[in-house]
């Protein structure tokens, strides 16, 4: 059974398939393919984690998750959202602040 989705653009269309084929991700040049995220934005982290910018301030403020700045952005790592979904996962490791 194949799923697609139609792709528009410049009033072209195409069906594309959502599974991956052998053939279509060994064609596909590199900067096609997805890259491993390093941070996520703070938008990212929120839709990602599916909480509201309140309560990631509050967590942040709290010392509970650390985002980094880079210029004007805030940035959450990767290692920092995984080891606060771990700690949500086992309530009793936490530390205070960490």
């Amino acid at each position: 059974m194949h799923k697609y989705i139609r792709i528009m653009s410049n009033h072209l269309s195409k069906n594309v398939s959502i599974y991956p084929t052998r053939e279509s991700a060994e064609a596909a040049p590199a900067s096609i393919l997805p890259p491993m995220v390093l941070h996520f934005t703070v938008n990212e982290f929120l839709t990602a984690n599916r909480i509201g910018r309140t309560k990631f301030y509050e967590l942040v403020q709290q010392g509970v998750i650390r985002p980094i700045k880079v210029g004007r952005r805030t940035l959450v790592p990767r290692v920092e959202m995984e080891a606060w979904v771990r700690r949500l996962a086992n309530p009793s490791s936490w530390r205070s602040g960490r």
